[in-house]
């Protein structure tokens, strides 16, 4: 009985890396090795000529180091034969183990399953070649045809045997040359072992600043094609960790990787902040060039402030109609909002502007972004900076380096130095159920306590560390560091609508007389929008939820605020159309500028008195305000000059329409 024939395939991948690749690499190493060697022999030529024209004291000293330099460099230079020997030896054994593969596949391929015998065994041709070759130890012959020719086998004398023993001694033989290919590479990884780029210092060009152009070039294509990149790789390590990895790295490779990895070094935690601002430099300068030619295609300046409202949409509608997807757009404004503000950042600050984080494509386009002013590594007070609702880089960025220019030139009149850190880290909520809710704030503290952690792991002494939350910032620093695993020296909330339910004080790690608290008597969110989360009065806030007010106003229905009754509202949606919804409760949580809450409130007014003006909402940095000086104090760990203000009592989690600041004039 026969079947029809059909071929048998195994998946056999090669084994170890690239040859041809390993190859390209020796050749590298070895153009690098006629440099040093270069470097040797005009190392000798002037030691010789200092010896015989310095004499005395000063002379004997410079022999000496001289000969230890020459010595390392030597022994340098040996090194890096014995590495180019072992990548060169490498790629020949996995070039023969290659054709060794082939022929494994051709073996499998050409099994011919044509002849079927009654009991189910398979024949084929046995390749004497697999014995003879070594790869395979015996052939595995079918029952009772041992040596012998069978019927269809093939010419006599060859044997035969079952189809699934073929395979299997394929499948074997293959198992031997990755075996073999692990042995090769190893002996390799033992002759690189402290080999690669580690010439005994100090060198002439050992800085990187020293090094041509040609030369830096050269390192950064070398350290991923070593695979010697990535050795402070973040993943299960805590910043601490990384950071004592990073400082066993040579520093021409740290600086190599610095640039041939800049995406994720240049935002992982624990890498010194120098470092994390030269990464992300260079990833901005390659987004720059990289949308260069859309840009100019679009008539649009990299220099365009795109958080203005005017420029925000005229640059969305261009770059749209350019066929960029609305996550790409968003990417785009956020690269050219880092640009514009670092420039802004430098010219208005005196000391150093850090970019510590740069993901522009992140949170569908709104983006990651913190950058430093001042030097957070020596720096005795550093602050943070969370934003809150509507916060992202495209629009926002601007208005948080603002902030943080004021309070870091309010903070020069203080204690000590200061660093302040400009964060847009977290995906905050927009004009949607998200603010009204704690769930994008717990989502958010992880990136609060990271940073944390990131900073105090770049410190040889620890910094004077302040935590200020504003608006639903407040909300996510509470999360951070009331249940997160986050700490600060200092808490500062501003703005707040609430910083969960149930917090006090006393549950920040910092203890109650640590926790500030700014809250304006004139500022809606904290008096108007706190009562309206209360259960007890006659009017509550919500946001539309539901598919059928959806359908009918749109997304993104904010509710007037009117209680209809059984839990519905009047909202307004686009075009003043309205209809009436379900509501979704508030609930932020405790109000921190009440009594019950325990913190300490300072002085935040405003010379408005409106309720109902929200810029009262967003003075709390602003140039000259009690407010502003307050918080300063604070950073300073001037607590004695904070002007503190009493806080509201006679209510419980909820603002009841009574504040005692609201007699305070702000002076």
């Amino acid at each position: 009985m026969t079947s029809a024939s059909r071929a048998v395939s195994l998946d056999l991948p090669y084994p170890g890396d690239d040859p041809a690749a390993l190859v390209l690499v020796a050749g590298r190493m070895s153009v690098l090795r006629t440099t040093l060697e270069a470097v040797a022999v005009g190392l000798a030529r002037g030691i010789a000529a200092a010896a015989d024209g310095w004499h005395g004291r000063g002379g004997a000293s410079f022999a000496g180091r001289a000969a230890t330099l020459a010595d390392g460099l030597g022994a340098g230079l040996a090194r890096l034969d014995d590495a180019v020997r072992g990548i060169y030896e490498l790629a020949g054994v996995l070039g023969t183990l290659r054709a060794e593969v082939d022929r494994l596949r051709a073996r499998a391929a050409a099994v011919d399953l044509s002849t079927e015998r009654a009991a189910g065994q398979f024949i084929g041709p046995v390749d004497s070649a697999l014995v003879d070759s070594g790869l395979v130890d015996s052939v595995w012959m079918g029952p009772g045809s041992a040596g012998s020719e069978v019927a269809g086998a093939g010419s006599a004398g060859v044997g035969a045997q079952t189809v699934a023993g073929l395979l299997d001694e394929i499948s074997w033989a293959w198992q031997g040359l990755l075996a073999e290919a692990q042995r090769s590479v190893d002996r390799c990884a033992s002759v690189l072992a402290g080999t690669v780029l580690r010439v005994p210092a100090p060198l002439p060009g050992t800085s990187w600043n020293m090094l041509s152009s040609g030369e830096q070039a050269y390192l950064v294509d070398l350290v991923p094609a070593l695979g010697v990149g990535g050795s402070a790789e973040g993943a299960g390590r805590t910043p601490a960790e990384v950071r004592s990895r990073w400082a066993q790295e040579d520093p021409l490779l740290r600086q190599a990787e610095l640039r041939s990895d800049a995406r994720r070094l240049g935002n992982l935690d624990g890498l010194p902040a120098q470092d994390r601002d030269l990464a992300n430099r260079a990833a901005l300068a390659a987004d720059l060039e990289r949308w260069g030619p859309l840009l100019d295609r679009s008539g649009v300046s990299p220099e365009i402030d795109p958080g203005t409202e005017e420029n925000s949409a005229a640059l969305t509608d261009t770059l749209a109609a350019a066929g960029l997807s609305t996550a790409a757009v968003g990417a785009l404004r956020g690269t050219l909002a880092v640009h514009r503000q670092l420039d802004r950042a430098q010219v208005q600050v005196d000391g150093p502007v850090e970019l510590l984080v740069y993901e522009p494509e992140a949170f569908g386009g709104k983006g990651r972004a913190a950058i430093a002013l001042g030097d957070v590594a020596t720096a005795d007070n550093v602050a943070l900076l969370v934003p809150g609702m509507n916060s992202d880089v495209p629009g926002y960025l601007d208005n948080q380096v603002a902030n943080a220019v004021n309070l870091f030139d309010q903070a020069a009149g203080g204690s000590g130095t200061t660093a302040v850190v400009a964060g847009i880290e977290y995906q905050a909520p927009g004009v949607d159920v998200g603010v009204t809710q704690q769930d994008m704030a717990r989502q958010g503290a992880p990136w609060v306590v990271a940073d944390l952690a990131g900073l105090a792991a770049t410190r040889s002494d620890p910094a004077h560390v302040t935590v200020i939350g504003h608006s639903y910032g407040s909300t996510t620093v509470a999360a951070a560091l009331t249940g997160g695993g986050g700490s600060a020296d200092e808490v500062v909330l501003i703005g707040s609508p609430g910083v969960g339910t149930g917090v006090t004080a006393d549950r920040f790690p910092a203890g109650a007389d640590h926790v500030w608290v700014g809250s304006s008597s004139s500022d809606p969110v904290t008096t108007v929008f706190q009562n309206l989360q209360s259960a007890d009065n006659a009017v509550e806030v919500g946001v539309i939820a539901g598919a059928d007010v959806g359908r009918v106003l749109g997304p993104g229905a904010v509710v007037l605020g009117a209680v209809v009754g059984g839990g519905v509202v009047l909202a307004s949606g686009a075009g003043g159309r309205a209809a009436l919804a379900p509501v979704v409760a508030a609930d932020l949580g405790q109000d921190p500028a009440a009594e019950v809450f325990g913190g300490r409130r300072f002085h935040a007014e405003t010379p408005s008195e409106d309720q109902l003006d929200y810029t009262n909402h967003s003075r709390y940095y602003e140039v000259g305000s009690e407010s502003l000086k307050n918080i300063a104090a604070v950073v300073t760990g001037d607590s004695a000059a904070v002007e503190t203000a009493p806080r509201r009592s006679g209510q419980g989690e909820h603002y009841g329409w009574s504040d005692p600041e609201a007699d305070h004039v702000p002076g």
